[in-house]
């Protein structure tokens, strides 16, 4: 099955397909864009964390860029979609939200010990490590988000779910908006 999937996802890759696209009763987005690069992630990840005065290492965009392909072969969410929400919810920056969401895409340690045990993830030994570990984080944080979209079957009312707050409605249209710039290349 997994070969399969494989396959079907590289003819979607070939189609140029910038859809929402189910196979196998599974909700998959799929995008794929020659300059989603290193250098381009490089450029947009400086020009954020530079705006709150932090220096961006070489090492730290490489990791960034693995542990974002890597969320992304784990749950098929483009990795153009998780920046818009890393984006969105953190600016690169480990930060800790109003209600103890933590790191770039501001998980909270409860939702993430509810991903870990549906996606079969590793647990760590303190769930304050999602503040500093950006693998862990954006692993946890994209398998949430595909857990909201299989739930939902959209996005917009995935992404509403993601964010859970008073202003969900416009949180998922800043996400959506900047997806589709990410995706035009237009950033």
């Amino acid at each position: 099955m997994k070969k399969l999937l494989t396959i079907a996802l590289v003819a979607i890759a070939m189609m140029g397909s910038t859809e929402e696209v189910f196979f196998g009763g599974k909700f998959v987005l799929h995008y794929t864009q020659s300059y989603y690069s290193y250098e381009w992630l490089k450029d947009y990840v400086t020009k954020l964390r530079s705006l709150h005065g932090l220096s961006t290492e070489d090492r730290y965009v490489l990791g960034l860029k693995k542990a974002i392909d890597t969320a992304s072969a784990k749950t098929g969410l483009d990795p153009l979609l998780i920046i818009a929400v890393i984006t969105v919810e953190s600016e690169f920056r480990n930060v800790i939200g109003t209600a103890g969401e933590l790191g770039l895409m501001q998980i909270k340690p409860s939702t993430a010990e509810f991903i870990a045990k549906n996606f079969d993830l590793p647990i760590p030994g303190d769930w304050k490590a999602l503040l500093w570990d950006y693998e862990l984080n954006i692993l946890y944080g994209a398998c949430y988000l595909k857990y909201l979209l299989d739930k939902f079957g959209n996005l917009r009312t995935a992404l509403e779910y993601y964010n859970g707050g008073s202003y969900r409605k416009e949180y998922a249209e800043k996400i959506i908006t900047l997806y589709e710039e990410l995706k035009s290349g237009s950033l």
